[in-house]
């Protein structure tokens, strides 16, 4: 049972065929990136109400990553102390 399934796993890839799939960068792109494109107020280019207000929700509601990363290292201290109580405990004494 064990061989089957080792044999199961395995890969029938080459490595002749998976370097044929390479895609090579160009040196350079075919169009310069724009100058001093402004991007500011962009939603209101496709007159939706409605994109408008997520938007501005966007810009009021959007925390920090300093914030968002303080939050998943509370999350995961939580996590940690909640988990710690399924783990048997050791008190020495000296």
């Amino acid at each position: 049972m064990g061989l089957v399934l080792f044999a199961a796993s395995c890969s029938a890839t080459r490595w002749s065929e998976q370097a044929d799939a390479i895609v090579e960068l160009p040196e350079a792109w075919s169009e310069a990136p724009l100058e001093g494109a402004q991007i500011a107020g962009w939603c209101s280019d496709f007159e939706s109400p409605a994109l408008d207000a997520l938007y501005a929700s966007v810009l009021r509601d959007n925390l920090s990553l300093r914030a968002a990363w303080a939050r998943q290292a509370q999350a995961e201290a939580v996590a940690r102390s909640v988990g710690a109580t399924r783990w048997p405990t050791l008190e020495a004494q000296a």
